[in-house]
């Protein structure tokens, strides 16, 4: 069993699910109000706070999944997994900004 780093600054993390090998970090949204587009700031980067906590695990890989509900209808969107360099999380790679998978489900 290995320590979590405790982080005691701002993190906004709604769910986490762990699997052997991966870690997925969920923030989640409901659309109440205004138009869709105000709700995709999906970037990646909202999960930087809580994925620093994962730094110090060797062979555990960090996803991070953006949910977003839209009436009956929910979004997934996974990105890469997050790279690490060092004491940090590599920043302002083109490639942990795009959505690796998107999903879409219609619930009954």
């Amino acid at each position: 069993m290995q320590r979590i780093k405790t982080y005691t600054g701002q993190a906004e993390l709604d769910y986490t699910i762990w699997t052997r090998n991966s870690v997925f970090l969920f923030e989640a949204k409901q659309i109440k109000q205004g138009s869709i587009e105000y709700y995709l700031d999906i970037g990646w980067h909202k999960f930087a706070y809580a994925g620093v906590m994962f730094l110090n695990y060797q062979n555990l890989d960090v996803y991070s999944v953006y949910f977003l509900r839209l009436g009956r209808r929910v979004f997934l969107f996974v990105f890469p997994h997050l790279a690490f360099y060092k004491e940090g999380i590599v920043l302002n790679d083109n490639k942990h900004m795009t959505p690796e998978k998107i999903f879409s489900i219609t619930l009954t």
